[in-house]
């Protein structure tokens, strides 16, 4: 169905639900083994940049290249491990171009947080 929209080559970012207080907890084995699944379907019905966030699994971040499935972009959890695009949004394994909007990789950023003063104006 999500193919039939045309949709295939839209992202799709699958994240863990954080419980509340109060709430039932899950584990995260449970978590991830939940997204794996949905992945796994969501790929299945023909969608091509899927990948998951919110737990630590390097291979379900992994954004692959639909054309030669090589890893374009590594992720685990709120880090960027590796970055195989070019500004045009070519894989840099073999060329095709790759969906969505794309801008030179800089410094990585990640789970370093970065303090952030706010100010009323002036």
């Amino acid at each position: 169905m999500i193919v039939r929209c045309s949709c295939a080559f839209s992202p799709l970012k699958l994240h863990a639900a954080r419980p509340s207080a109060g709430l039932r907890s899950h584990s995260s084995a449970r978590r991830k083994r939940t997204l794996d699944r949905a992945r796994g379907i969501a790929r299945l019905e023909g969608l091509k940049y899927v990948y998951t966030g919110s737990v630590h699994d390097e291979e379900g971040g992994t954004t692959y290249c639909p054309s030669c499935e090589e890893a374009l972009i590594v992720r685990d959890r709120h880090q960027i491990r590796a970055y195989r695009v070019t500004e045009s949004g070519a894989c840099t394994h073999c060329g095709a171009q790759a969906a969505g909007r794309w801008q030179r990789f800089g410094k990585p950023c990640g789970a370093r947080r970065i303090p952030v003063r706010l100010s009323a104006p002036a």
